[in-house]
């Protein structure tokens, strides 16, 4: 299964603390790969009791793309991740999409990859109230670690 994570399962310390606390004791993200997909863009509609404010969702927007990583999951972690991005809980809907990796394949032409992709619920989806702080602060952080572009998260209003 590949993942295109871009939220706040990218810090590690928080998705590991979930993952004890929710069942998954050997659910970890910790190896994966920069990826772009097209078509999308950031967008802080997604307003959650557990972070306080408004997190990350996309929405379409053609001729943008959203940077993120690239995770390949055994199958059996498929239900931690849907558990983790909220569809098991009913405030997320999961697609799929066309990931393309920063790597290039013998070709020269960058690769991409059908992946699971989690966006809030269109029920769900609001812009009143402030951003989480505390979640946006988290996923700064994620992001730098992982060698992210931190921009898009700044201009976020």
């Amino acid at each position: 299964m590949f993942y295109f994570c871009y939220s706040s399962a990218l810090d590690r310390e928080a998705t590991a603390l979930w993952a004890r606390d929710h069942g998954y004791p050997d659910f970890s993200l910790t190896s994966g790969q920069k990826a772009r997909l097209a078509g999308f863009s950031l967008v802080a509609d997604w307003p959650s009791n557990y972070w306080g404010g408004r997190v990350l969702s996309l929405r379409l927007d053609p001729g943008s793309s959203v940077e993120g990583i690239l995770f390949e999951l055994p199958d059996a972690w498929q239900q931690a991740v849907r558990h983790k991005e909220g569809v098991v809980t009913g405030v997320a809907l999961e697609m799929e999409s066309a990931v393309q990796l920063n790597s290039v394949n013998s070709s020269g032409e960058s690769a991409s990859v059908v992946a699971k992709v989690y966006v809030v619920h269109p029920q769900r989806k609001s812009l009143v109230g402030p951003k989480s702080e505390r979640y946006f602060k988290i996923l700064e952080s994620a992001y730098r670690m992982w060698g992210l572009s931190t921009e898009a998260l700044s201009s976020l209003t």
